[in-house]
């Protein structure tokens, strides 16, 4: 929605390919596309939340406006930075809801090496989906 080192990445990726990158969402803030969403009816659900923003409390939170309320001051109520994942499971764009169950909530942290040679941790809190 507006990180621009993303978008730039994506155009440098598709370009090669004569491919332009469409982003609908691109210089809406936070506020409008949220407020958009929870309007929808879309039915949306937690299932993994960076853990240095977001705790275990979080998985299998139904998005609705009291989570979007209960997030921390800086967070980003779209999870645009990575705060957070869902899973879209029922609404108008639905034949029909999407049957699942959500596992235990478990903490992994994954070392990724960087460009410029250095080692950045990464942890989060997820929950697999069953079903």
């Amino acid at each position: 929605m507006f990180l621009h080192d993303v978008r730039s990445y994506r155009e440098r990726q598709l370009k090669p390919y004569g491919i332009d990158v469409v982003e609908p969402l691109w210089d809406k803030t936070t506020d409008e596309i949220i407020d958009e969403f929870l309007g929808s009816g879309i039915k949306s659900v937690i299932v993994t939340t960076m853990a240095d923003v977001l705790g275990p409390e979080f998985i299998g939170r139904t998005l609705d406006r009291e989570l979007i309320n209960s997030l921390p001051q800086g967070a980003d109520k779209c999870g645009e930075n990575g705060e957070y994942h869902s899973l879209c499971y029922d609404g108008h764009i639905f034949r029909h809801p999407v049957d699942f169950r959500l596992g235990k909530a478990m903490f992994h942290s994954y070392s990724i090496n960087m460009d410029d040679g250095t080692s950045k941790e990464f942890s989060y809190w997820f929950a697999n989906i069953l079903e």
